[in-house]
């Protein structure tokens, strides 16, 4: 067996195991070494940049983020996000809110993605032995 075999097994038990308990219960089972901080960008393609925000369920903790974004789009609301960082800009929204932003951005994006994108998610996670996930097409 090849390590991209391997890799292609163990991606397809992670999108099992995603499916049936969500793609941050399995992300929580991931630990490089005990002392390390993870660190999980959300996985966005170009064609999820059009999502319309509406359409996603949100914990009622985002919705001062996303009401101060005035975003109707998901590229507008992390368009809205990178802006802030890059300007050191600090939200204007409680800790839980900002602290609940992040979580839901990778929901959205992991449940909007297709099969293919989800197993491609998975299988950049572990072919990295990361959690950064930097670009997703």
């Amino acid at each position: 067996m090849s390590y991209d075999d391997i890799i292609e097994v163990l991606a397809a038990a992670l999108l099992e195991k995603a499916d049936t308990l969500g793609c941050l219960e399995v992300l929580d089972g991931f630990s490089q070494r005990p002392d390390t901080e993870i660190e999980v960008s959300a996985p966005i393609s170009e064609e999820m940049l059009a999502l319309p925000l509406h359409k996603q369920e949100w914990p009622e903790e985002c919705a001062p983020i996303l009401k101060e974004s005035g975003a109707a789009t998901l590229g507008e609301l992390v368009e809205y996000l990178n802006h802030c960082t890059a300007m050191g800009k600090k939200l204007n929204v409680s800790e839980d809110a900002a602290a609940a932003m992040f979580p839901a951005l990778i929901t959205f994006c992991y449940d909007a993605a297709d099969m293919n994108g989800r197993r491609f998610f998975w299988e950049y996670i572990l072919e990295s032995n990361s959690l950064v996930f930097e670009d997703a097409e």
